[in-house]
């Protein structure tokens, strides 16, 4: 499914087209009405014209993000010159959030466990970002068109590099499964009816 990055609503759609209605704003554009969740309606962001770039912002939107459940990849173009697959345990792993990335260098924290994760939202932020949620409960990295133009493009050398802190960690893609202890199994046993 594709997800509709928010129109300016003050932004005149091209002549030659009607201004198409995105996830995020009501019909009549006036209104946003809330949080993509997978599993809708295909849409494509009307062009955009362009802006003066405000600090830290991309002023090249992209032009097409498409959450793909089942492979668990989020696509996203940026015109037509650049395109990208990024898997849901990539983004999770490499969030902008300070509980991934810290307050400052050397306070990496590193994510472990994160190969099934799944996106179960996505939240627009401004005309600048989304918010993706993830299936672990982590919902605090605000991922700037910005940001995922430069993971698209950093991707191969990002992810041996993440595997390789795994290796050295002696920790593991998958998340553990917590076996209970006797006490816990007979209490468990005890309440169930």
């Amino acid at each position: 499914m594709k997800v509709d990055v928010p129109r300016d609503p003050s932004a005149a759609a091209p002549p030659e087209q009607p201004a198409k209605v995105g996830p995020f704003y009501d019909a009549a554009m006036t209104r946003r009405t809330g949080t993509f969740r997978p599993g809708g309606v295909r849409y494509t962001r009307p062009t955009m014209s362009p802006r003066s770039p405000s600090p830290g912002k991309s002023i090249d939107p992209p032009t097409e993000i498409i959450v793909h459940q089942q492979s668990r990849r989020l696509e996203i173009a940026f015109g037509d010159a650049e395109r990208y697959s990024l898997d849901f345990e990539f983004l999770r792993v490499h969030s902008p959030s300070a509980a991934v990335q810290g307050h400052g260098p050397g306070q990496e924290v590193l994510q472990v466990g994160k190969r099934d994760v799944t996106i179960s939202a996505i939240e627009p932020v401004g005309h600048y970002a989304i918010k993706p949620v993830f299936s672990d409960g982590h919902e605090s990295g605000i991922f700037t068109w910005a940001y995922l133009r430069e993971l698209g493009r950093t991707h191969d050398a990002l992810w041996p590099a993440y595997l390789q802190r795994l290796a050295n960690a002696g920790a593991t893609r998958e998340a553990s499964v917590a076996t209970p202890s006797p006490v816990e199994a007979v209490e468990m046993k005890f309440f169930r009816t």
